[in-house]
């Protein structure tokens, strides 16, 4: 903020200087002349440099703020989004495509609108301040005229917000709707060639686009009209803080060296705040998106473990008895379908059950009611005679090995894809070789290459 504040100011010092140089320039004795011009040069040499150093320091040290800030704002983000339950992940706003480019796109946004462009709104604010008071100490009359013009580019500003408010979300949403469809179509690549579905995808997708264009249209629209004011209008006064400055020389005998400060003061003081009216639609993405990250932050979900089961449920260990007692469950973005209606179903230790029946009956939706992905929406499920609900999820899913009829590999290398089933230590070598063989893959996985 400092170093902000020292380069703002150098824009006054250097009206203050230029005034002076003029009235200089204008004195009889030659010698004066280059006496007071070798003076001069040496205090804009001073004020170059100091403001060489502060421009640094401004550019470092809030480029370095805005990097840790999106860095930990996208941390946050992804976090918040691993602890939600999975019938927020079944929304069509939060589809992959969407929460994919939510994650990249809110972030970059919020660090767009801080860090450097902090810097610079807080350089404007510092020339713009120190040249009204530079020159209200100079002339407040010329003061008070010249000043007509701030009004003027800050309501340019305070318009272009308000109107824009509302169409920046809308614009986000649209981008994210074709954003989802690329997704959709990439991920499912084979069944999309073998089945001659890309002209059909490439459609909807430029329709998607087509969207969003439309609404960038009307957004560069008016945010042309808006900074075309905010250059236009300091030179309206200039014009006008000149035509006063002569008024003044020649009626009341002001200084024209004071008229040339306090016009280059105020010129530049417009100037720097027209040059901010770059950085409103930053601001005004930066608040959607902000606005977006922190509705997700705040968000509870729905299936959580209540703080004080941490502990309690650290050295639990299921025998596996589990029973369903008159379970009823629809998903929650299909209410009208119900997939269990009253299901009773016990489950011995050792004991082994097939559940047989036709596509979409809820077998798969039992192992994940167990498991919490989801909750009831009436009856109850126990283990061992114990609610599921009042048992940690961590320790819940822990007495659990779900084996899915697709295999679903991370991006790490087999042993650690193998590790991955007890993340609370670090699995010894032996240990992964053991369940290796215990699952059958270990010859598999010897011959291949390194």
């Amino acid at each position: 903020c400092l170093a902000a504040a020292i380069v703002g100011a150098s824009f006054p010092a250097f009206a203050v200087l230029f005034g002076e140089v003029y009235y200089v320039l204008g004195l009889p004795d030659p010698d004066e002349v280059r006496e007071e011009t070798i003076n001069f040069s040496i205090l804009f040499i001073i004020v170059g440099v100091v403001t060489g150093i502060g421009t640094f320091l401004q550019l470092y040290m809030f480029g370095l703020a805005g990097v840790r800030m999106t860095t930990r704002l996208r941390s946050m983000t992804f976090a918040a989004m691993l602890k939600q339950e999975m019938g927020w992940y079944d929304e069509d706003t939060n589809s992959v495509g969407a929460l994919c480019a939510r994650l990249s796109s809110d972030a970059a946004a919020v660090q767009g609108a801080t860090g450097s462009r902090i810097g610079a709104i807080l350089q404007a604010l510092s020339t713009l301040v120190l040249g009204i008071g530079l020159s209200m100490y100079y002339t407040w009359k010329m003061t008070l005229v010249s000043v007509v013009s701030i009004p003027l580019v800050l309501g340019a500003v305070f318009f272009e917000a308000r109107i824009m408010g509302g169409q920046g979300m809308a614009e986000k949403r649209k981008m994210e709707g074709a954003t989802r469809i690329a997704i959709e179509a990439i991920s499912n690549i084979r069944t999309v060639h073998s089945l001659g579905k890309e002209n059909a995808f490439l459609e909807r997708y430029c329709v998607e686009l087509a969207k969003v264009a439309e609404a960038t249209r009307i957004r560069n629209r008016l945010r042309g009209l808006v900074f075309s004011c905010g250059q236009t209008i300091p030179y309206f006064g200039y014009a006008l803080s000149l035509y006063y400055g002569g008024y003044l020389v020649a009626r009341e005998g002001l200084r024209y060296q004071d008229v040339i400060k306090v016009s280059e003061a105020l010129i530049f003081g417009s100037w720097m705040l027209g040059q901010a009216l770059a950085f409103a639609p930053n601001f005004n993405t930066a608040k959607i998106s902000a606005g977006r990250i922190f509705r997700l932050l705040d968000r509870v979900p729905e299936i959580i473990t209540p703080p004080e089961l941490d502990d309690k449920d650290k050295d639990w260990k299921a025998d596996g008895l589990i029973q369903f007692s008159k379970v009823e469950f629809h998903y929650p973005t299909r209410p009208e379908s119900h997939i269990l209606r009253g299901l009773n179903l016990i489950v011995k230790p050792g004991q082994m059950v097939a559940l047989v029946g036709q596509s979409g009956c809820g077998k798969s939706t039992c192992i994940q009611l167990l498991q919490r992905l989801y909750d009831p929406i009436s009856g109850s499920i126990t283990m061992d005679r114990r609610d599921i609900s009042s048992v940690a999820l961590s320790s819940l899913r822990a007495q659990l090995g779900v084996v899915g009829q697709e295999p679903v590999l991370f991006d790490r290398t087999i042993s650690e894809n193998i590790a991955y089933g007890d993340n609370n230590r670090d699995v010894p070598m032996d240990e992964i070789v053991d369940a290796a063989k215990k699952s059958n893959i270990h010859s598999f996985v010897s011959s291949l290459p390194l």
